[in-house]
């Protein structure tokens, strides 16, 4: 089995169903990344951490992927499509940039705003949301596999990689939560 995997386009029609599936509004848009030196998989991160310093603010939504599994024997291919938990840069003047490199390759990020899906933070705990998918309601993925919980928190070793990333980046990790201000 070689799997493999793809940004999809806006009006595809496995986009259109994870959205109403997930009972997601509006229509995601295309994302040019901007390289800002930060690390792929902390965009909650980098996308405040860009903010503090260049003004704006974070913005939470769900980043778009399409896995498809290709059994070599048979030729078949199987596709899922998968929305993870992502978060951009707002500049001041209301761009949406994604600073943090795209999880799966390439330069552009599927991106859907979503000021619902929020970070918030309970006694320096790192709770994580789990991938939405084009499945059925109230059926999550973590690592590609079917979850019935919205959310977890990070495993120890993940949460202190989380904070040794931001103290390299002298991001202070008690405004990790989003805020009014700054995302």
């Amino acid at each position: 089995m070689k799997s493999s995997w793809a940004r999809p386009n806006p009006s595809d029609a496995d986009v259109t169903a994870l959205n109403r599936i997930n009972n997601l509004a509006g229509v995601p848009v295309v994302l040019a990344y901007l390289d800002q030196s930060y690390l792929p998989a902390f965009c909650h991160i980098s996308a405040k951490h860009q903010a503090t310093i260049k003004g704006g603010r974070r913005v939470h939504g769900w980043s778009y992927w399409r896995l498809t599994d290709l059994d070599e024997v048979s030729g078949q291919s199987n596709h899922l499509m998968m929305a993870e938990h992502h978060s951009v840069w707002e500049t001041e003047s209301g761009e949406l940039i994604d600073v943090t490199p795209p999880r799966y390759g390439g330069n552009t990020t599927l991106f859907l705003r979503d000021d619902a899906a929020i970070i918030v933070c309970t006694l320096g705990e790192i709770p994580v949301r789990t991938n939405l998918a084009d499945l059925q309601s109230g059926v999550f993925l973590r690592d590609a596999q079917p979850v019935s919980y919205s959310s977890y928190l990070l495993s120890e070793a993940d949460a202190g990689r989380a904070w040794q990333y931001a103290e390299e980046l002298g991001f202070d990790m008690t405004n990790y939560a989003t805020d009014q201000q700054r995302g």
